[in-house]
């Protein structure tokens, strides 16, 4: 393990120029051809946001101030929209990474565990532009930002590191099995509804739920971000959130990086 792991941390130095001209190149690709090109980035988590507060408001009547927060709830629930929007792209996306670069992985030399981050800073492009105006929501609505901003680094780099471990395990056993892509992408819109992204987790009183939210590393980067900027909390003071949160990161870089030892050789002849 840990000699793979110092491999993917040695391929990440050596190529990291490449690995960031190509993940430009690979989202700039998916607006090619289209007079808007960037503004569509913007304009299909805008009209997803906007239809997420119609239904909860008119729908579901939800309060439209909710108990326990310091902003409106427009803005809790586009804090907690935003980095599900990047994660939940990356569930499926991440997982069909090497499908995508199929002839770099068979023609070229290039580290094939470079390609999950091709795909996760891609992805990530478009969250920075996205959570870039959801900041500047803040001050436009009243809202001042504070020294709980500073945290959200820290989310941020554990949630691109989840991501890219998960799209290296995922990914590679996407190779192995067709079904298992299928099954994720099947799975995405549960995650979702089971991450309490919609509704605020603290009013949730089952046991079986909560624990579910402890080990959920969507619900700890989604309540991350809202702890920064809605509930001023900082990141120690839900310690035991951050403790699954971490166990459940290491899990997944042992399983990642037990797979890829196992199919590095045989991942060009499978594909």
């Amino acid at each position: 393990m840990f000699k793979t792991l110092k491999q993917i941390i040695e391929d990440h130095f050596r190529y990291m120029p490449q690995i960031l001209r190509l993940a430009k190149v690979d989202k700039d690709r998916a607006f090619k051809g289209s007079d808007l090109g960037w503004v569509w980035a913007l304009f299909k988590p805008a009209m997803r946001i906007a239809v997420y507060y119609v239904a909860m408001i008119i729908g579901f009547r939800t309060s439209k101030n909710m108990p326990g927060i310091h902003c409106s709830y427009f803005l809790w629930l586009v804090t907690g929209l935003v980095p599900w929007f990047y994660m939940s792209g990356m569930i499926s996306g991440g997982a069909s990474c090497f499908k995508r670069y199929k002839g770099m992985i068979q023609k070229t030399s290039f580290p094939k565990t470079a390609i999950p981050t091709i795909v996760t800073l891609s992805n990530f492009r478009i969250h920075l532009v996205v959570f870039a105006f959801t900041l500047v929501l803040y001050p436009l609505m009243g809202y001042r930002p504070t020294v709980y901003w500073l945290q959200l680094p820290i989310y941020i780099a554990l949630m691109l590191v989840f991501t890219y471990f998960w799209s290296l395990a995922t990914g590679l056993l996407s190779v192995v099995s067709e079904d298992f892509l299928n099954v994720l992408r099947t799975i995405n819109a549960a995650v979702f509804w089971l991450s309490a992204i919609l509704f605020n987790k603290a009013t949730i009183d089952n046991p079986i739920a909560v624990a579910f939210f402890r080990i959920n590393p969507v619900t700890f980067i989604v309540y991350g971000y809202r702890n920064s900027l809605c509930y001023n909390q900082w990141i120690f003071e839900d310690y035991i959130s951050l403790i699954y949160f971490l166990v459940v990161l290491l899990i997944m870089i042992i399983v990642s990086t037990k797979l890829y030892s196992g199919l590095r050789k045989q991942l060009p002849d499978i594909l």
